[in-house]
């Protein structure tokens, strides 16, 4: 009955029972049931039942992790609602492992709002510990207001030039099929993106050099090309014939665009 699982969550020091009735509310398609979470969510009280302080200075699989996974999963726009409102709850926000998994959570919010679009800004600052794990959510969003804002930070100069190409050896390697992030890609490469950042864009694009840009055990493989739908088949042809004309390209790359192109050309007959 939904006063028992209110009084679980008010006073229970059972930690897995917290998580499973959480969990219940998280899965729930009630907007009463996400508005009594968000209540315990922001509840100090009840955040340090869920997890302990042992349990966050060990870094081991917290419990609130599952339960924004639940709500992530949630499609109720009430669900989603949550995750909005957390990324301005000062109380939620207190401990970075739970920042870091709402980062993480909000990449399924379409439409995007104002709040979580603040969200990641305040959260993708230079050397803050969050920005890798906020681009790979703004690009795995996708969506346009989230894509100006992945356009901002890669031409921030006080971003690390560095961690930008990580960026792109990493999230835009794997999204490299998607429509509006090429879209995106085109928009960065005619403008002010610098010289260097946009040769490396180049390379992811057109590109793979797994041995120059992983360590030995790591490897992340773009899509198949032949996956791609055919608006993103005829973004990338534009991009690479725009690269041809306007970028001072090394043999490399500028032999990769011309194969991607006619790999683009066999793929479309």
């Amino acid at each position: 009955m939904a006063g028992d699982r209110i009084s679980i969550m008010e006073t229970s020091k059972d930690s897995k029972e917290l998580l499973k009735t959480a969990c219940t509310f998280a899965q729930s398609s009630e907007s009463i049931d996400h508005e009594l979470l968000l209540r315990f969510l922001r509840s100090q009280d009840f955040l340090q039942r869920l997890d302990s302080e042992s349990d966050y200075a060990a870094e081991i699989r917290l419990r609130i992790r599952r339960v924004l996974d639940e709500l992530a999963k949630n499609q109720n726009p009430s669900a989603r609602n949550i995750l909005v409102a957390l990324t301005q709850d000062q109380t939620f926000l207190m401990e970075p492992a739970r920042v870091d998994r709402l980062i993480q959570a909000c990449a399924v919010i379409r439409p995007l709002p104002p709040e979580v679009i603040k969200f990641w800004d305040d959260h993708c600052q230079p050397e803050d510990g969050f920005t890798p794990l906020t681009i790979e959510a703004i690009i795995e969003n996708g969506s346009e207001p989230a894509l100006t804002l992945l356009e901002q930070k890669m031409l921030d100069p006080r971003q690390m030039e560095q961690d930008i190409i990580a960026w792109m050896h990493t999230n835009i390697l794997i999204h490299r099929n998607d429509l509006p992030l090429l879209r995106s890609c085109e928009r960065m490469l005619a403008g002010g993106l610098p010289e260097k950042l946009r040769l490396a864009l180049g390379d992811v694009l057109f590109d793979y050099r797994p041995t120059e840009w992983f360590p030995d055990n790591i490897e992340i493989r773009p899509p198949d090309r032949r996956q791609a739908g055919s608006e993103a088949l005829a973004q990338l042809r534009k991009i690479g014939e725009y690269a041809l004309k306007n970028i001072l390209m090394k043999a490399r790359l500028r032999k990769a665009v011309m194969d991607t192109l006619e790999e683009i050309k066999k793929i479309q007959e």
